[in-house]
C-alpha cells in the first residue's frame, strides 16, 4: 500500500521559464507514475501529466508501463524509462538497486551524514519524517522550518519546511534536499520522497527498484 503525503503548502509540478527551441530537445524519462511522467527536459526537471504540454511546448502523448511517447515538433518520440533522447554523449552513473521486502522498497541511507532507514515513496512530496527521527538528526526545524501543516491518518498535524543539506543512499548523493518534519510519531519511516526521487531516474521492475544517478 502507497503512503501518500497531502502537504498542504507544497505544489506537485516545477515550472520554469518558457523556452522555445529550434533543434531538437534533450529528454530523460526519469519515472512513470500513474498517469504521469517525470522528465528532464533540456536540465529542467518537469512532471507531466498525459496530454498536458511542458513549458517548451512538448507534450506527453502516451504513457505505457515502461516508456512514454513525446510529440515534438509534430514528431513521435519514444523514450524508455532510465533512457534520453537527443545526446550522443554518455555519462558517469550511480546506480542502487533495492528488493522489494513486504510490498514496499526499504533501504539504508543518510541524511546530513547520519545513517537513517528509508522507505521508498513516490507518492509524497518531500523527504519527510517525524519530529522525533528529526530531533535525533539534529535537525532544529522549529528555528531553521517554514511552518505549515500536513494530513496524516490522524488528522491535521503541525509540519514544518526544512532543508537538507545532504540526502544519500548507497553511492548516490543529494545536496540541499528539500524536506519535511511532521509533528508526532507519524510517519513511522522516513519517506524518501519526490524531492529526492525527482532528480534521479527509477525503474521499477515489480521486485527490483533501480535508481541510478548521471553527471
Amino acid at each position: 500500500m502507497s503512503l501518500i503525503l497531502k502537504l498542504l503548502f507544497v505544489s506537485m509540478c516545477v515550472f520554469g521559464q518558457t523556452t522555445l527551441l529550434a533543434k531538437a530537445p534533450k529528454i530523460e524519462l526519469n519515472a512513470i507514475l500513474n498517469n504521469a511522467v517525470v522528465a528532464k527536459i533540456n536540465g529542467q526537471q518537469l512532471m507531466l501529466k498525459l496530454h498536458q504540454r511542458s513549458p517548451q511546448g512538448y507534450q506527453v502523448v502516451e504513457i505505457q508501463s515502461d516508456h512514454a511517447i513525446f510529440l515534438i515538433q509534430g514528431q513521435r518520440h519514444k523514450v524508455k524509462v532510465g533512457a534520453s533522447i537527443g545526446s550522443s554523449t554518455s555519462a558517469p552513473i550511480n546506480r542502487v538497486q533495492i528488493n522489494k521486502n513486504s510490498g514496499m522498497y526499504y533501504v539504508d541511507g543518510y541524511i546530513n551524514e547520519l545513517g537513517v532507514r528509508f522507505l521508498v515513496d513516490t507518492g509524497a512530496t518531500l523527504v519527510a519524517m517525524n519530529s522525533q527521527v528529526a530531533e535525533q538528526l539534529g535537525i532544529d526545524y522549529l528555528a531553521t522550518g517554514s511552518q505549515g501543516v500536513a494530513n496524516t491518518a490522524s488528522g491535521q498535524v503541525a509540519a514544518w519546511r526544512v532543508q537538507l543539506n545532504v540526502v544519500s543512499v548507497g553511492n548516490i548523493r543529494l545536496n540541499q534536499v528539500q524536506a519535511m518534519v511532521i509533528e508526532g510519531a507519524y510517519p513511522t519511516s522516513v519517506l524518501l520522497g519526490m524531492s529526492f526521487l525527482g532528480q534521479i531516474k527509477m525503474q521499477d521492475s515489480g521486485n527490483l527498484l533501480t535508481l541510478e544517478q548521471t553527471f
